[in-house]
C-alpha cells in the first residue's frame, strides 16, 4: 500500500523498556507506513525507558524521567516538537500517552488517534476502570478518534460512553509479519524441547492465568499418563508461585518454564497446542500467531478477543474463566485436532497490511 502524499507521522509511547505486545505492535505499523513513504518517528516520554535500538530506523525523540511534574513539562515538549516536526498524525497507545497526546494536539490540525489495547479492568493496570472511562469520556469529546484492537472492547467502551459511536474504531492489530513465518521455521538452538509438548507463551502475572494452566495440566495427566508435556515461555512476578506450584502438584518434572526468548514462533509451531488461560486480555497476539503457523488452539472466553479471534468457539475451543475443570477437558482435546487451511488463512485480517490500511482511512477520515 504504498501512499503518493508522505505524511509525519509520531508514535507517541509512555516507554520503551521491553519489546512488549504494544510496543511491538506500534514499532511493525511505524515499520509498515516508513515502507510505504511516509516520515515516521517516535516520541518516548520516559527517555530513560528506550532500551531498543531503532535509532537506525527511526528518529526517536526521549523525554525526561517519569513524574507528575515531569509529565506537565513533557506535555510542553511533545506540543513544541510536533509543531516543529510538522507532524500530520500522532498514533499515542495506553493513557498516559494518549493523556499527553491530547493536549500537546488541543486546537490544532493534527490528526490524533489514542489507542486502547486491554480490557477495561485489566488487574495489572495502576488506575481502576472508573478512571479508565473518565480519561476515554474526555478522549471521545475531542476532535480525534479512539481506536479500541478488538470490536469486543469497543462495545465494552460503548456501554458506559455511547455518545463515542462515531468516535470509537476498531483498527486489527498488526500481528502477522514475514518475519514471523520465517522465525517458525528456524532450528532451536537456545534452549531444549520434550519430543511432545504442548505449549503457552505470555507474561507470568495473575491477568495471564499460568496458576489455572497448570492446575488443570495436573487434571489432564491425571486422566492420560501419557499426555504431552507442558512449556510455558515468559518472565515475570509469579515465576516463584509457579515453580511452586508444580511442585506441590507433582508434575515439576512434567511443566517446563522457558523464561523470556526470542522466538516464541518455534516454539508454537512445533508443539502439539496451545493454551491461553488469562483472566483478561485486549486482543491478545500470541493466540493470533499460534493459529497462523496452523496450531490448534484452546482459551478461555475472557475479556475481550478471544471469542472474536476463535468465532465464538468455531476455530479453537472456548472455556470459562478460571474453570480448571473445563480448561483441562478442552485441552486433552488438544493433540487430536487439527486446523483446516482456511480456518488458519482466517487470522489473514490480523496482517500488518488490514491494519495500515484501517489506520490509515482513520487518517483520511473528517472528525464529527
Amino acid at each position: 500500500m504504498v501512499i503518493e502524499n508522505a505524511m509525519n507521522i509520531q508514535f507517541v509511547l509512555k516507554d520503551f523498556s521491553t519489546f512488549g505486545g504494544v510496543e511491538r505492535i506500534q514499532y511493525n505499523l511505524a515499520k509498515k507506513f516508513k515502507n510505504d513513504g511516509h516520515n515516521v518517528s517516535f516520541y518516548i516520554l520516559n527517555g530513560d525507558s528506550v532500551a531498543l535500538d531503532t535509532s537506525h530506523e527511526f528518529i526517536i525523540h526521549k523525554g525526561s524521567k517519569s513524574g507528575f511534574i515531569t509529565f506537565l513539562f513533557e506535555i510542553i515538549k511533545l506540543r513544541n516538537n510536533i509543531y516543529k516536526n510538522r507532524i500530520d498524525v500522532v498514533i499515542a497507545a495506553k493513557e498516559q500517552a494518549n493523556i499527553a497526546a491530547f493536549f500537546a494536539t488541543i486546537f490544532t490540525k493534527v490528526s490524533t488517534i489514542y489507542t486502547r489495547h486491554s480490557a477495561l479492568n485489566v488487574s495489572e493496570q495502576r488506575i481502576n476502570e472508573r478512571s479508565v472511562l473518565l480519561i476515554y469520556s474526555l478522549l471521545t469529546l475531542s476532535k480525534g478518534k479512539v481506536v479500541t484492537v478488538s470490536h469486543d472492547l469497543k462495545y465494552s467502551l460503548l456501554k458506559s460512553l455511547p455518545w463515542g459511536k462515531d468516535k470509537i474504531h476498531v483498527c486489527p492489530n498488526p500481528v502477522l509479519t514475514e518475519s514471523i513465518y520465517l522465525k517458525s521455521l528456524q532450528p532451536i538452538t537456545d534452549f531444549k524441547l520434550p519430543l511432545s509438548y504442548i505449549c503457552s507463551v505470555g507474561r507470568l502475572t495473575r491477568t495471564k492465568g499460568f496458576d489455572v494452566l497448570i492446575q488443570a495440566y495436573k487434571q489432564c495427566i491425571t486422566k492420560e499418563l501419557n499426555f504431552p508435556d507442558l512449556v510455558i515461555a515468559g518472565s515475570g512476578e509469579e515465576y516463584a508461585s509457579l515453580v511452586k506450584l508444580t511442585q506441590e502438584l507433582n508434575v515439576a518434572d512434567k511443566v517446563h518454564f522457558l523464561g523470556h526468548i526470542d522466538n516464541p514462533y518455534v516454539l508454537m509451531k512445533n508443539s502439539s497446542g496451545f493454551v491461553l488461560s488469562s483472566r483478561n486480555e485486549g486482543l491478545p497476539t500470541v493466540l493470533i500467531e499460534a493459529i497462523a503457523l496452523g496450531t490448534n488452539v484452546v482459551s478461555t472466553d475472557c475479556l475481550t478477543g478471544p471469542r472474536e479471534i476463535l468465532d465464538g468457539g468455531r476455530i479453537g475451543k472456548l472455556v470459562p474463566v478460571e474453570d480448571v475443570r473445563s480448561l483441562a477437558e478442552a485441552m486433552l482435546t488438544l493433540p487430536l485436532h487439527k486446523l483446516s487451511e482456511s480456518e488458519i488463512r482466517e487470522m489473514d485480517r490480523y496482517s500488518l497490511e488490514q491494519s495500515a490500511i484501517a489506520y490509515f482511512k482513520l487518517f483520511t477520515k473528517k472528525s464529527h
